[in-house]
């Protein structure tokens, strides 16, 4: 499987421990749909992408069944700051149209204009490469699923206190 713009899936997958299972290239892309649907949410999360609708599409053609979604979403009212005071820059609520359809979101800045190829190969908590990310609002989400075909949708929810980021 290849995802457009990530170029290290490859080695990502060839990095993770399987019980001493050594993962050549031509292993990984032996077990390739096997494997896919599962890392998928550990490779690239939603609110990393600049088009989630292509990224879904393909999710939609590999699963057989279900799928798990990691992902921030637009709130209509959005709070100042997010979790121990983190300030993300998002962009005003926007509509944007994907497969023909319109949907709701915030742009969010994952990179300053400018930043280089070093610093974003290196960063932990951003897109691979592109500046901006898209952020759909809840419903907006569940309608674009259910658009690409998935019959339903649940939500897991933490305590805002359970410490789980």
């Amino acid at each position: 499987m290849t995802i457009p713009g990530d170029r290290s899936y490859l080695e990502r997958v060839a990095a993770l421990d399987f019980n001493g299972v050594a993962w050549t290239r031509e292993k990984i892309l032996e077990v390739r749909d096997f494997l896919a649907p599962l890392l998928l949410h550990r490779v690239r999360p939603l609110y990393h992408l600049d088009n989630p609708y292509a990224f879904l599409e393909k999710v939609a053609g590999l699963c057989d069944g279900f799928a798990v979604i990691d992902t921030h979403v637009a709130l209509a009212a959005q709070p100042e700051t997010i979790k121990s005071g983190w300030r993300p820059e998002l962009s005003g609520m926007r509509t944007f149209v994907f497969g023909g359809r319109q949907y709701e979101g915030r742009l969010f800045r994952e990179f300053p204009p400018g930043t280089t190829r070093d610093v974003k190969d290196v960063s932990p908590t951003a897109s691979l490469d592109n500046e901006l990310s898209l952020w759909l609002t809840e419903d907006s989400l569940v309608q674009m699923l259910h658009d690409l075909g998935f019959s339903g949708t649940e939500k897991v929810v933490f305590p805002r206190d359970a410490g789980t980021w």
